[in-house]
């Protein structure tokens, strides 16, 4: 089956003669890049040149947008199920057959359908998660990276967007149906791409707090007000600070607690006395170690102490 992947790389397989995937130019790449992006819808031969090659004279916009074009015509076979159809009043568009996929095309369809669906519950709901898991499957990274065109950069951040609203969608309801390891995994997927994805942070401290671990969910603040001021030069949210106070508060409140139930259980009197009985005993056993040692050093021989008496004391290996 011919595939054209264009998130984590640009491949294209399926479509040469051998069946291999095809090695296509940089230029090729771009223009196919552009035309995928536009999905089936029409595009002006004008525009293109001004997009794809903005520092060239029309003449020679138009021959490097032919010379293309041939190229990409020439490397796939004739059955490969993708051509480019253009028209003499100048617009170009792109036929691909069902038989070909295309991840780009299809993540937007999964993330659309999923964003836009209303919270449902049931076989509904299953559904809803079978679309976004499909989405996050198929993002497998930025649009063409290796191509440096600055008219990427808009597509780029858009699919980007798109991929970390399904992960916090996906992340949300796996919260809330109590499968917070699941929800922190896609938490933390989230902020590997971008790491001042303030809803991300918030929501693995409300569920570090949920499960009692409050280190973590301090150490999340922490991280997340680093990553808002390195990134973005700004603090967290009110709401953010709330939740955080919240749980410091709430820490303070449980150590007052756990201090509360110590104080009700212990006799502090009787722990007190018992703790000067044990440090008089101590006092006193050493008093008696150090007469004894005085002792033993003013004996011209050593003398046999009460534990080394006894018929098998060189049995014991005690050299008297």
């Amino acid at each position: 089956m011919a595939a054209i992947q264009l998130l984590g790389q640009c491949a294209v397989g399926g479509m040469s003669q051998d069946g291999a995937p095809l090695r296509i130019e940089r230029q090729e790449q771009a223009l196919l890049t552009y035309l995928l992006l536009h999905e089936k819808a029409p595009v002006h031969r004008e525009r293109l040149i001004e997009t794809l090659w903005p520092e060239r004279p029309p003449e020679n916009g138009c021959r490097c947008l032919s010379t293309a074009i041939w190229r990409l015509h020439k490397t796939m076979t004739p059955d490969a199920g993708i051509r480019i159809e253009t028209s003499r009043a100048g617009w170009l568009r792109l036929r691909i057959e069902d038989s070909v996929t295309v991840d780009l095309w299809e993540f937007r369809r999964c993330s659309a359908e999923a964003l836009h669906a209303q919270p449902t519950l049931g076989m509904r709901a299953v559904g809803l998660c079978a679309r976004l898991e499909r989405a996050v499957e198929l993002y497998h990274g930025a649009l063409c990276p290796h191509l440096d065109h600055s008219w990427l950069v808009e597509a780029r951040l858009a699919l980007e967007e798109q991929y970390l609203d399904c992960l916090a969608v996906l992340a949300g309801i796996h919260d809330e149906v109590g499968d917070h390891n699941r929800a922190l995994v896609g938490y933390r997927q989230m902020l590997a791409v971008n790491r001042a994805r303030e809803d991300a942070h918030t929501r693995m401290m409300e569920i570090y707090w949920k499960l009692g671990w409050r280190e973590r969910a301090i150490r999340q603040y922490e991280q997340c007000a680093a990553a808002l001021l390195a990134d973005l030069d700004v603090t967290p949210m009110p709401e953010t600070e709330a939740l955080f106070r919240t749980i410091l508060d709430g820490s303070r409140r449980s150590e007052c607690k756990a201090q509360a139930r110590w104080d009700a259980r212990v006799d502090r009197p009787a722990l007190l006395a018992r703790i000067v009985a044990i440090q008089a005993r101590m006092e006193h056993a050493q008093t008696d170690l150090v007469q004894l040692l005085q002792f033993v050093h003013t004996c011209d021989e050593p003398p046999l102490l009460p534990f080394m008496s006894g018929p098998d004391a060189d049995e014991r290996g005690l050299d008297c």
